[in-house]
C-alpha cells in the first residue's frame, strides 16, 4: 500500500492518474478511483483523459456509495438503500399525489389539531398520524401508525403553508345513496370548484343542523385538505353523497322532497315565501350558476331579497343564507306546534 499525501494543488490526483493509466496499458489488475459523490463525472473525464479513453477495461471511478452498493450485491446483503420513516412518507405521498386521480379509494389528509380532535370524537378511521414531537397528540386507537417527524420534513409533506406540528390521514367512508331519505333539509351543490366554499358550506349546513350534502359533478373535492380544514370537523358529522343531478331527482321525488335550485328566472319566488323546512336546495358556482339540466329537474327557484346594487352573492354565503331561512322555518314551525 502507498499513501500519496500533500496539499491541494500539490499534484496528487494528475500522478495517480498517471499510475492508472501505465498500470491500464500493461492491462495489470484493475483499478478503482474512489472520489466524493461530487467529483465522480469530472474524475470519469480525467480518467478517460489519461488514459485516452481506453481505462474503461482495467479501471473504473466509484463514489463511496456506489462501492457499498458494489460489496452489497457481490457479497450478499442489502444492495438497496433503506428510507427512513420520514423518507418513506415523502415517497408515499408523492406516489399516492400522481395516482389519485386513478384511484377509486383515497385517503382523506387533514391538517390541524383540532381536525384531529374531530375525527377521534367522530368515530372517523385513522390510518396515520404524522407529527413534529412539539405537538401534543391525544390518546390514539392502537392500529394507528404514528411518525415522528423533524420540522423541516413536516413543512415539506404538509399542505399548509404554516403546518401546526400534525398531518393525518383516514380512510373516506363508502356512502352509497340510500333507498328513502329520512331528513328533512339538505344542501346540494352543483359545480362549486373551489374547496374553501365547499368546506364553509359544510360547516354552515353542521350549524343549522342540516340533514345532509348532496355533491353534484363539477365540485371541489370534499376531502381535500382545503375543504376539510375549512369545514372545521362538520366532514366528519355530516351525512354527504356524491351522484349525478338524476340520481339526486330521483331520491329526493322517492323521498317526497321538493328541490328548488337558488337561480333568477321569471317565475323565481322570494325565498321567504317558499317552504324550505322540508326540502332540498341547490346552489351553482357563482360564475355559471345551476346548469339547464338540473334546473330542468327542479320543483321551482328561488332568490334570496337584497339590494339591487348587488348581482350575485359567493356560492357559499348563498347557501348560508338559504340554510338559515330553512331553519329559521322549522323552528317556527316548532313553535306553532
Amino acid at each position: 500500500m502507498r499513501i500519496w499525501t500533500g496539499r491541494a494543488g500539490s499534484g496528487k490526483t494528475t500522478a495517480i492518474l498517471r499510475e492508472i493509466a501505465a498500470l491500464s496499458e500493461k492491462g495489470e489488475g484493475r483499478q478503482i478511483l474512489l472520489v466524493p459523490e461530487l467529483n465522480s463525472h469530472l474524475m470519469e473525464r480525467r480518467l478517460a483523459a489519461a488514459t485516452h479513453n481506453h481505462g474503461a477495461r482495467t479501471a473504473e471511478v466509484l463514489t463511496f456509495s456506489r462501492l457499498a452498493d458494489r460489496v452489497f450485491s457481490e457479497v450478499g446483503g442489502l444492495a438497496q438503500q433503506m428510507l427512513t420513516p420520514a423518507g418513506q412518507l415523502l415517497t408515499l405521498q408523492e406516489a399516492a399525489r400522481r395516482v389519485q386521480g386513478g384511484l377509486s379509494a383515497w385517503k382523506g389528509l387533514a391538517d390541524k389539531p383540532e381536525l384531529l380532535q374531530e375525527a377521534l370524537l367522530w368515530k372517523a378511521e385513522l390510518v396515520c398520524v404524522v407529527h413534529t414531537g412539539a405537538a401534543e397528540l391525544p390518546p390514539l386507537p392502537a392500529d394507528v401508525r404514528v411518525v415522528e417527524v423533524p420540522a423541516d420534513i413536516m413543512t415539506s409533506v404538509s399542505p399548509m403553508k404554516t403546518p401546526q406540528g400534525v398531518l393525518f390521514t383516514c380512510r373516506i367512508p363508502a356512502r352509497a345513496l340510500p333507498e328513502k331519505l329520512t331528513g328533512r333539509r339538505y344542501a346540494v351543490l352543483e359545480g362549486v370548484q373551489d374547496p374553501g366554499n365547499v368546506g364553509t358550506v359544510l360547516r354552515t349546513l353542521d350549524a343549522f343542523d342540516a340533514d345532509g350534502l348532496f355533491l353534484l359533478p363539477g365540485c371541489a373535492d370534499v376531502y381535500s385538505p382545503k375543504t376539510m380544514r375549512a369545514s372545521m370537523g362538520a366532514v366528519f358529522r355530516r351525512p354527504l353523497w356524491t351522484c349525478t343531478g338524476q340520481e339526486l331527482h330521483t331520491l329526493l321525488r322517492r323521498s317526497g322532497i321538493p328541490l328548488y335550485g337558488a337561480a333568477l328566472r321569471a317565475d323565481t319566488m322570494d325565498a321567504r315565501a317558499v317552504e324550505l323546512s322540508r326540502a332540498a336546495v341547490a346552489i351553482g358556482s357563482e360564475g355559471r350558476g345551476l346548469t339547464e339540466e338540473l334546473l330542468a329537474l327542479c320543483d321551482g327557484t328561488v332568490r334570496i331579497p337584497m339590494s339591487p346594487r348587488c348581482e350575485s352573492l359567493n356560492a357559499a354565503v348563498a347557501a348560508s343564507v338559504l340554510l338559515w331561512e330553512a331553519y329559521r322555518g322549522e323552528e317556527m314551525d316548532a313553535c306553532q306546534h
